[in-house]
């Protein structure tokens, strides 16, 4: 009797051998309470996390939140006179983890007088029709960013560790109007920087003047639509929408606003009956 066999060959994939641990740790106590962290940077990795533990080879906790992908950072959660133990690891494009870095240890000395840098807006000035605009910008990583709208406070957020922030949903800026945006940052020892360099906000929510005169030429499967302009001086386009008796408004021009005042709607059927409007859209882009 004849037996055929089958062979099962298990093969066990192996990932990528982890990142090299950073060398040359090393970290300086300026006399402000905070400790400077730097390090050799190396071939090939996506960034760094920095681990610290109250004890020499104690339980390291990460202290960033996204990789750092610079390096060197700035602890600024230390209190004067305690020490601290650090290492750093490397992590590649699969986020796995080098081993620790050679430890190092820092005490913090002194009282954190200095006040940071003022917050970089990188927000564009505006106009809108949203009362509560976000913006982003940059300011010293770990620091408070408060958010100004002339000299009332709207909103506040940390900056991350990369230094970038957003506050996406202030408090409303008000009435319409032209409202100039500062924001300032503030360690953890409550030094507050200066204003940073203002964009302006311009606060629209009034709707345009809507157009008249809206009238239709009908040709071989296509229509004409026309209008007068709308009387608002603030007019960035107008949009035209169509329906059926039964059907709902849909918008036709769909890529861009119309800057004339007539629109050809190439995709009518013959023997089908449509209703045109149209919309006027400001600057602000309120229809």
């Amino acid at each position: 009797m004849k037996m055929a066999c089958a062979f099962a060959i298990v093969v066990a994939l192996l990932g990528a051998d982890p990142p090299a641990a950073p060398t040359g740790l090393a970290a300086t106590t300026p006399v402000n309470g905070r400790v400077n962290l730097a390090w050799n940077s190396v071939a090939g990795v996506s960034g760094y996390n920095v681990y610290r533990a109250p004890v020499s080879a104690g339980n390291h906790v990460k202290l960033n939140g996204p990789l750092i992908t610079a390096t060197s950072t700035v602890d600024f959660t230390v209190t004067a006179g305690t020490p601290y133990f650090y290492v750093v690891r490397s992590v590649n494009s699969s986020q796995e983890e080098s081993v620790n870095s050679s430890e190092v240890t820092a005490t913090p000395t002194g009282t954190d007088t200095t006040a940071p840098a003022a917050p970089t807006i990188t927000s564009s000035s505006r106009k809108t029709k949203d009362s509560t605009p976000s913006t982003t910008g940059t300011a010293e990583p770990g620091s408070t960013v408060l958010l100004y709208a002339g000299s009332t406070q709207i909103g506040s957020t940390t900056a991350a560790p990369t230094g970038a922030w957003t506050i996406g949903n202030p408090s409303s800026l008000g009435s319409d109007g032209l409202y100039a945006i500062t924001a300032r940052a503030r360690d953890a020892a409550l030094n507050l920087s200066s204003y940073s360099t203002a964009i302006n906000i311009t606060l629209d929510t009034i709707s345009p003047a809507a157009p008249t005169g809206t009238r239709t030429t009908r040709y071989w499967n296509c229509v004409d639509v026309e209008w007068f302009a709308s009387t608002s001086n603030d007019v960035a386009g107008y949009k035209v929408e169509r329906k059926t008796a039964s059907g709902a408004w849909t918008l036709l021009n769909t890529t861009n606003l119309i800057h004339g005042t007539r629109y050809r709607d190439s995709t009518a059927t013959n023997g089908t009956t449509y209703f045109y409007r149209v919309i006027a859209v400001d600057d602000a882009l309120e229809n």
